[in-house]
């Protein structure tokens, strides 16, 4: 506080309660002003101990608030569209110290969507499922499929008119680059992925997931394993028969009456071993990728470009290792292995799955890592579900009666009101 007579907090949503009780003992009752500039609806770090109610609780203890009321990223159809629905509850986000706040247009030059020589005049659509004849509802499984292949088809049909140049934007054709897809989480994406790819539409994944969750890492220890020990048959066999390698099971059956075909292989895996040993990890993997033709194989597959950047990423990351840890083929298998098995590596930046680079392509996004982030034309097809939760579920809530204190009910059975405030909470996220 002497040294600094004003703090300023930015994305004050993320704050933990630990870090806000701090900033508000030092500053409390003193000539000093602190500042907390946050959105609540924005807050996605729960689980790295950031708290919404840190955030409701300083709503009460500030003195002054003050709310931007222009935004400056969205067209004015859209701003028009999410004020209105919004303000049609009196408490949309359930709890009285989240108040929705309306704003305006900030900037006037909009690209708009035009379809057909038509201007976009509805930028915000919402979509409904007809149910079958005769059946009270749809099942979650159905919904999910019926919604994905609806926004695969919207994309066909919106790339087909580009191409035709009946769809632009800020008049020119529109592309997959300009769509994104929203999601809840990494399993949504890898299924809308899967659903594009069956519609013949580029698409890429902008994911939060370790790159040592994929295939190809799985791989990578497969082919190291193997260098390591090209006298071990069962190892060997295992590399081989990746998709990185390309040895199909009738080949590798075909070898055990061929035992030259066999002997080369061992040699092969003998050589890079040799070379990993005196030149280093990243000697020996580039003479693989090329020798083995490992890139041209992996591009042969529908989502090509996304297993040669992962395989690459795995490579940069495995030769980083080595050099800063000194590692050498044992000592870098072992790394690798608990790199694939250690649920925290995902955390780091560097070990995240990297965007391919290609530009035109549907980007599927989590909502999670959208937070910033601006698209000409966004889809939201999972962004329904419920506060529901099972009976054997861990009820964990934040209790109204305590100051809002996160609390466990390890009743037995539980308190029907605790698990009636974790609904709550988990309907005001929604």
């Amino acid at each position: 506080q002497r040294h600094y007579k004003a703090a300023l907090v930015d994305e004050f949503q993320d704050t933990d309660p630990l870090q806000y009780r701090i900033f508000l003992s030092i500053y409390r009752g003193s000539d000093g002003a602190l500042f907390l500039i946050g959105d609540p609806k924005q807050s996605i770090y729960s689980f790295r101990g950031a708290d919404i109610f840190s955030y409701m609780e300083a709503v009460n203890d500030v003195d002054v608030r003050y709310t931007l009321g222009k935004n400056w990223r969205s067209a004015g159809g859209l701003i028009k569209a999410v004020n209105t629905i919004f303000e049609e509850k009196d408490n949309p986000f359930l709890f009285d110290s989240l108040s929705f706040q309306p704003v305006v247009q900030g900037k006037k030059e909009e690209s708009e969507l035009v379809v057909d020589d038509v201007e976009d005049r509805s930028p915000f659509k919402i979509w409904f499922m007809k149910r079958e004849q005769g059946k009270k509802n749809i099942g979650k499984g159905v919904a999910r499929i019926l919604a994905g292949k609806a926004v695969a088809d919207e994309i066909v049909t919106l790339l087909s008119k580009g191409n035709e140049g009946k769809a632009t934007i800020s008049g020119r054709p529109v592309h997959a680059g300009d769509i994104a897809i929203l999601v809840p989480t990494n399993w949504e994406a890898r299924d809308m992925l899967r659903i594009l790819k069956e519609a013949r539409v580029p698409g890429v994944i902008y994911s939060s997931e370790s790159i040592f969750a994929s295939n190809e890492a799985m791989e990578m220890e497969r082919i190291l394993s193997a260098v390591l020990e090209p006298s071990n048959e069962s190892y060997v066999k295992a590399a081989l028969a990746t998709d990185a390698m390309g040895i199909s099971g009738d080949e590798l059956v075909a070898f055990i009456e061929d035992e030259r075909a066999w002997d080369v292989w061992v040699e092969k895996f003998e050589l890079y071993r040799s070379l990993f040993v005196s030149r280093g990890f990243i000697t020996m993997a580039r003479t693989m990728v090329t020798q083995e033709g490992i890139k041209q194989r992996l591009r042969t597959f529908p989502d090509g470009e996304r297993r040669v950047t992962n395989i690459l990423h795995c490579v940069e990351l495995l030769h980083g290792a080595s050099i800063e840890k000194k590692l050498g083929p044992e000592g870098l298998l072992k790394w690798l292995q608990e790199k694939r098995t250690k649920e925290s590596a995902s955390e780091a930046d560097e070990y995240q799955i990297r965007l391919e680079t290609d530009e035109k392509a549907v980007k599927i996004v989590t909502i999670h890592k959208s937070k910033g982030l601006e698209y000409p034309v966004v889809f939201c097809p999972f962004s329904w579900g419920s506060a529901e939760t099972g009976k054997n579920s861990l009820v964990v809530y934040h209790d109204s009666n305590k100051a809002h204190q996160y609390t466990i009910d390890i009743g037995f059975p539980v308190n029907e009101n605790s698990r009636r405030s974790m609904e709550h909470e988990r309907l005001a996220e929604l």
